[in-house]
């Protein structure tokens, strides 16, 4: 990979998903509790999904479509390859604490400011499902039912860059009240430079069942406040619990 500069170089050394712990590492009952209630209602409690593979059409802004293929797992591995006019464009984020892009045939390191949207939101089941497994977020209960999730820590972070860091590798996750399904997950993304938030929201629909667990087959990309749609991912065909390459992630 090039050399990058240290300040990009702390940026992918983050991860995106992890477990539910204060600061203090205790899980906080009440947003551990709304959590739950999410996976219960996808049937993905107790650890029962561990890793999906699917595809679809994306359906971009302007109308125009591409195909899509998803690889991801709860250890916050993530693939997402779009054939597009120009190639294919291939999205990975390692589980390892870095992602990168491959685009007509130049891979790519991927800073902060992209890394959010391009893991497991779009998989709302699989998102969950990593929040609730392995040691790294930290979630806080909002109002009006909403959950916030973030990080506790990031290898390799200096002091100086937590208080960013922090806020930027966070969102804000919001159910439907009478069944506790996901409905908008929002995102905090930072172009450009830490100080600015270019918010997005994904918006969940479609559930259906695949291997008795409920699986969000359409999601839509919102611009907050208008309610524009700037993109809508379909799910036509998810495979739960498959295989995943190794070298799909590296």
């Amino acid at each position: 990979m090039r050399k990058l500069c240290s300040a990009s170089l702390f940026l992918l050394q983050l991860t995106w998903f992890g477990t539910l712990w204060a600061q203090d590492g205790k899980r906080p009952p009440e947003a551990l509790s709304r959590l739950e209630r999410a996976a219960q209602a996808m049937g993905v409690q107790g650890g029962r999904l561990s890793s999906a593979a699917a595809e679809g059409i994306f359906i971009d802004f302007d109308g125009s479509e591409s195909r899509f293929r998803f690889f991801g797992a709860v250890d916050g591995r993530a693939r997402w390859e779009r054939e597009t006019a120009q190639g294919t464009t291939t999205t990975v984020l390692t589980g390892r604490g870095w992602g990168f892009e491959v685009r007509q045939g130049r891979r790519i390191g991927l800073p902060l400011s992209r890394i959010p949207g391009l893991g497991l939101e779009k998989t709302p089941a699989l998102a969950i499902s990593a929040w609730m497994s392995s040691p790294a977020h930290r979630a806080a209960a909002l109002e009006e039912g909403r959950v916030e999730v973030g990080r506790v820590g990031a290898a390799g972070v200096p002091p100086e860059h937590a208080d960013a860091a922090a806020k930027a590798l966070r969102s804000e996750l919001e159910m439907e009240p009478a069944g506790g399904l996901p409905a908008v997950l929002r995102l905090f993304r930072h172009p450009g430079e830490m100080r600015i938030e270019f918010p997005l929201e994904l918006a969940y629909s479609d559930w259906r069942r695949v291997d008795g667990m409920l699986w969000a087959h359409e999601v839509e990309v919102r611009l907050p406040g208008s309610k524009r749609v700037i993109g809508r991912w379909l799910f036509e065909k998810v495979e739960l619990n498959s295989q995943l390459r190794e070298e799909d992630f590296q």
